[in-house]
């Protein structure tokens, strides 16, 4: 969380619902929601984390779906999607995968991929594309 803008801290400070933005908190939902403020903020300008070349973010889930699992949907213009998934069911680092129509065929379109991200098929960002 260093280097933030205040801008960034602030929005943090909102969503953690603390002033401590240190990053020092073990709680994974609340990191991960400091993640998603930095990529929020980021995709602002279509350059940040949450822009995978023209992917843009669609939806957020921070855990309601899987404890402990972030999952960001997103989607280009074209309606190709991306489900990016962050996992730290098994460790203490946080598993970034992701799942596209090549791997879930038979989700062809975001609406069915976002609908089933739980079950979807993930891999790592070189296997994803």
């Amino acid at each position: 969380m260093a280097q933030q803008s205040t801008i960034d801290q602030n929005r943090t400070k909102s969503i953690l619902g603390t002033d401590d933005v240190s990053g020092q908190s073990s709680d994974i939902l609340a990191k991960e929601r400091a993640i998603y403020v930095h990529i929020a903020s980021s995709s602002a300008s279509g350059t940040g984390l949450a822009a995978i070349g023209s992917y843009q973010v669609n939806h957020l889930d921070d855990g309601s779906t899987t404890p402990n699992v972030l999952y960001i949907g997103m989607e280009k213009d074209d309606g190709t999607y991306a489900i990016k998934k962050f996992d730290e069911t098994s460790s203490t680092l946080p598993v970034v995968t992701y799942a596209t129509i090549g791997d879930n065929p038979s989700r062809t379109t975001y609406t069915l991929a976002w609908t089933n991200r739980a079950t979807l098929s993930y891999g790592l960002y070189s296997v994803a594309f």
